[in-house]
């Protein structure tokens, strides 16, 4: 049981009507007398109490009182998620690589995103000589502004709002900036949605990194980092296919694939799922009691970014040096008990979603990694697949090109398929071919 907050230190002498824990919702729910105080000394009390007990406050305005419900579900920055990975933080950037990155001018495309937002404040405070920062949302741009600004950090820094879809905008960003290193975070992720979505993923996953690859071959762009998915790894879904494809594509201009795996805390990721459901006292969802996943805390794959970015050779596939995938199980009872909640969620299964996997893997059959580790924190993957002349793989991509500017679902889930051997489309997207082809479902 959580102790009564003190409502007259807090709010200096408004009269408490009633204080009670709301065990089912790990809720603390406090109503205030608020009479005839003006609206302004009101919000005054409300702030204060915020400010004071590090919980966020729900407030609702009735004609003479004001109920707040403060949530005590910890932030994601307050969990240890070490405990639950059982193992040390993976080690981070050399004091050489960090040096580098202050050396360069850096250009991150989905700089607004959850890993884009991470990396472009990381290298912001380390002063790089120029800074770009290029995203398609207008608000996930504003975000970062604002995270920026509030560190004084918009010192040679460029903020960008379009596509990398738009080559004439990257033309011209590339000609003003001259980067050194270019890392391609940009990508349509959603699973689930993207299934539903299959042409525009193609559309933004492979060929707009394609066109972005060539874009920066043309501008003499150094290093060029693809931030990747495990799910590219034999995949099921379009999302992995599609990373696939980006990952050939890179590795044939001569840049760097970085897989990431699950990262942790992340937007649309499982934990604040979790914590919703959680913090709704609602039944908490797992596709499998035996699934399992990698992951990363957001921090080191931020580290494993910029070690790529200086310590890789070109051309080279990495992946996180982790020794095993964790229970996804497991992590739902973890999170309860971080939260000491007293009562008891349920754990409900509802099944693999369409394109995912029970487990995940971070090298395919045909790959193996090499012993030694890069920085003690990156696997090389070794028996990559082919790399192909850089007229060859744009020879190869082109009918796809042409499939998708058509809406030509059939054509492009074709090209798709010879590029991606082994890859089955899910029966969301077979069943738009039969749509597309007139065929009831």
């Amino acid at each position: 049981m959580h102790e009564p907050v003190d409502m007259y230190k807090h709010l200096k002498g408004y009269k408490t009507l009633a204080s009670e824990f709301c065990q089912t919702q790990q809720l603390l729910r406090i109503n205030l007398q608020i009479g005839s105080f003006q609206y302004a000394v009101r919000r005054r009390g409300i702030t204060q109490l915020r400010d004071t007990s590090s919980m966020r406050l729900i407030p609702t305005r009735y004609t003479h009182k004001v109920s707040v419900l403060v949530n005590t579900v910890p932030h994601l920055s307050s969990i240890d998620w070490y405990t639950y990975l059982a193992r040390p933080r993976l080690p981070g950037p050399s004091t050489h690589a960090l040096n580098s990155i202050a050396d360069r001018s850096i250009f991150i495309t989905g700089a607004g995103g959850s890993i884009g937002s991470l990396l472009s404040l990381r290298i912001a405070r380390l002063k790089p000589r120029r800074l770009t920062l290029l995203d398609i949302s207008e608000q996930a741009l504003y975000r970062l502004r604002i995270s920026l600004e509030a560190e004084n950090l918009t010192d040679q820094v460029t903020l960008l709002l379009g596509s990398v879809a738009d080559h004439l905008l990257l033309r011209e960003a590339f000609s003003c900036s001259s980067p050194d290193i270019l890392f391609h975070a940009a990508a349509h992720k959603h699973l689930p949605l993207i299934e539903e979505y299959a042409l525009a993923a193609i559309a933004n996953n492979t060929l707009a990194t394609n066109m972005l690859l060539c874009a920066a071959a043309e501008y003499k762009i150094s290093r060029t980092i693809l931030l990747s998915t495990d799910k590219a790894v034999s995949p099921t879904s379009i999302l992995g296919a599609t990373k696939s494809v980006a990952e050939m594509d890179t590795l044939c201009h001569r840049g760097i694939v970085v897989r990431l795996v699950n990262v942790l805390g992340t937007e649309g990721s499982v934990v604040p799922a979790f914590l919703k459901q959680i913090e709704n006292h609602q039944p908490i969802t797992i596709t499998d009691p035996k699934a399992t996943r990698y992951f990363l805390t957001s921090e080191e794959a931020v580290d494993l970014l910029l070690t790529a970015s200086i310590e890789s050779a070109p051309a080279t596939t990495l992946v996180p040096a982790i020794r095993s995938p964790q229970s996804i199980l497991d992590m739902a009872h973890f999170l309860l008990t971080q939260l000491a909640s007293p009562c008891a969620s349920t754990i409900r299964y509802v099944g693999l979603g369409v394109g995912e996997k029970r487990h995940e893997n971070l090298w395919s059959e045909d790959e193996e990694v090499l012993a030694e580790s890069l920085h003690g924190s990156l696997q090389v993957v070794a028996r990559q697949r082919p790399i192909y002349a850089l007229d060859r793989i744009n020879t190869m991509l082109e009918p796809l090109r042409i499939a998708v500017a058509s809406r030509n679902l059939p054509e492009a889930m074709d090209h798709m398929q010879s590029l991606v051997p082994g890859y089955t489309p899910s029966e969301t997207i077979l069943r738009q071919i039969r749509i597309h082809a007139g065929v009831a479902s």
